[in-house]
């Protein structure tokens, strides 16, 4: 994962399909039947329920301007305004460590990683790089 290209909108470098590997809501586990991928072109990265591009993040309010946050080997995206409902978008690159636990009984990631939150219900989905 490139931060300094994902920063200036530019996706190319992760751009493919993303399987979702578990959905959060309000720290409870939640099934992922029929669930969408996470779709990445070069110039976007779009879930069901948001699309974050170089403009900033679109949601069903309208688009918002966003910062970016390095902490521990991951880029973290996160509105910069204020709004009912917040976002965030954090990538985690092969070899850094989340706490989701994709592989039992390891501390680092052998796949790159991207998880989204949105404070509607506390949602979290944790995507993998097919």
């Amino acid at each position: 994962m490139n931060f300094t290209q994902i920063q200036a909108g530019d996706y190319s470098n992760i751009a493919g399909q993303w399987q979702l590997s578990s959905r959060q809501a309000k720290g409870r586990e939640m099934t992922i039947d029929n669930a969408k991928p996470l779709a990445i072109t070069n110039d976007q990265l779009t879930s069901d329920s948001m699309t974050l591009s170089k403009a900033g993040l679109k949601d069903n309010t309208g688009l918002h301007p966003v910062n970016f946050k390095t902490v521990n080997g991951s880029l973290a995206v996160l509105l910069a305004d204020s709004v009912a409902t917040n976002w965030s978008v954090t990538f985690y690159p092969i070899g850094t460590s989340t706490e989701y636990g994709l592989e039992a009984g390891s501390t680092t990631n052998s796949k790159n990683v991207i998880v989204i939150w949105t404070s509607n219900m506390s949602l979290t989905d944790v995507y993998v790089q097919s």
